[in-house]
C-alpha cells in the first residue's frame, strides 16, 4: 500500500493505492465533509483536525449492515537522530606487508523517519471495538502499484 500524503496548516489530502482498492480524500482541517453514499440515503460524515504538520487525526461515521461505525484515523509522522558506525581502512602499508593501516571508525549522524498509523474501528451501538497498528516507511520517488486483485 502506498499513501501520498499531503498536510498544511488548512488542509489534509491522502492518495492511498494498493493491489485491492484506491482511495482518495481531500478535506479542509477542522470542517466536517459529508458525502452521500449509495445506495439509499447513507450518508458519510468525516472531520480531520491536525496537533501540528506531522500529525493528522481523521474521524469519519457511516452506516454498515451491522449500524453505524466510527472510525478514527491517527497518524503521526516519528522523526529521530541517529548514528551509524562507518569503518575504512586507511594508510595501508606498501606490499601488503605487516605495519599496515588502521582502522578509523566514523560517526554519521542520520535521521529516519517513521510513519504510525492507528486505525480505530467502533460499532456505535454495540460499543465494540477494534485497533490496528501500522507502520510505514517514507518513500521519495515514483512508485508503481502491480494489478488489482479480482
Amino acid at each position: 500500500t502506498i499513501h501520498e500524503i499531503t498536510l498544511t496548516d488548512t488542509e489534509y489530502k491522502i492518495k492511498k493505492l494498493s493491489r485491492v482498492n484506491d482511495m482518495t480524500l481531500e478535506v479542509r482541517l477542522g470542517e466536517e465533509h459529508v458525502k452521500a453514499l449509495l445506495p439509499g440515503e447513507r450518508v458519510k460524515r468525516t472531520l480531520a483536525t491536525s496537533d501540528h504538520l506531522g500529525h493528522v487525526k481523521v474521524e469519519s461515521s457511516l452506516p454498515t449492515i451491522n449500524g453505524v461505525a466510527k472510525v478514527t484515523d491517527v497518524k503521526t509522522l516519528i522523526q529521530e537522530m541517529t548514528t551509524i558506525t562507518n569503518s575504512n581502512n586507511e594508510g595501508e602499508g606498501e606490499g601488503g606487508g605487516e605495519g599496515g593501516g588502521q582502522q578509523q571508525q566514523q560517526q554519521i549522524p542520520q535521521q529516519q523517519s517513521i510513519y504510525v498509523q492507528q486505525l480505530t474501528i467502533m460499532n456505535e451501538s454495540t460499543r465494540k471495538d477494534h485497533l490496528t497498528t501500522r507502520y510505514f516507511i517514507p518513500f521519495e520517488g515514483e512508485a508503481n502499484v502491480t494489478s488489482k486483485i479480482a
